[in-house]
């Protein structure tokens, strides 16, 4: 019994204590390497290096903004990022020189701040039943060869994103869609 024992230890958990020690050892000891993809556009520059970048001085007094409960904000929610805002429900319709069928969802791009955006797409989602309408009568008439070509869904994408911000300002919201994109497409 002794001797299956050993047997056992020896065959089986000694070189997996052996691999599983060597490999978390190795992990600890080396420095983890940069990145592949980022290391090759920092190459052919596509992206400048990190290394090379100028460090921004210090100023003795940062202004520093405070919630409504005046604590301090963490300064990454103030830079702007792109967010996006979908409809909930697919534009869906039939083209006027044929018999077939689009079915299509749009999403609204906003770039302002994390919590600008946040404020906006809360806004946004109580506002839709009144930006929906818009976007349908701007899609009424619509023809298999403007959805069929990206320049012709340019162009719509253009005239939708002018009737959408016109409709924020009449809302009072303001002009805040920087983009419209179309996030799903079928056509039948």
């Amino acid at each position: 019994m002794i001797k299956k024992a050993l047997t056992f230890a020896a065959l089986y958990l000694i070189p997996a204590i052996l691999v599983i020690g060597g490999f978390s050892a190795g992990h600890l000891l080396y420095p983890a390497e940069r990145d592949r993809l980022v290391g090759h556009l920092i190459e052919t520059g596509k992206i400048p290096d990190p290394a090379d970048a100028p460090v921004p001085e210090e100023t003795e007094e940062a202004e520093v903004k405070l919630d409504a409960n005046g604590q301090p904000i963490d300064p990454a929610l103030l830079l702007p990022t792109y967010r996006y805002f979908e409809m909930v429900m697919p534009f869906t319709g039939n083209f006027s020189d044929s018999e077939r069928l689009y079915k299509m969802q749009v999403a609204f791009s906003i770039h302002q701040s994390r919590m600008e955006s946040d404020g906006i797409i809360t806004k946004l989602q109580e506002l839709e039943p009144q930006i929906r309408p818009v976007i349908v009568t701007e899609l009424i008439g619509l023809t298999d060869e403007m959805l069929s070509s990206s320049e012709n869904r340019k162009e719509l994408l253009g005239r939708l994103l002018i009737v959408v911000n016109e409709e924020l300002i009449k809302l009072e919201l303001g002009a805040v869609v920087e983009d419209i994109v179309i996030t799903d497409l079928a056509l039948t």
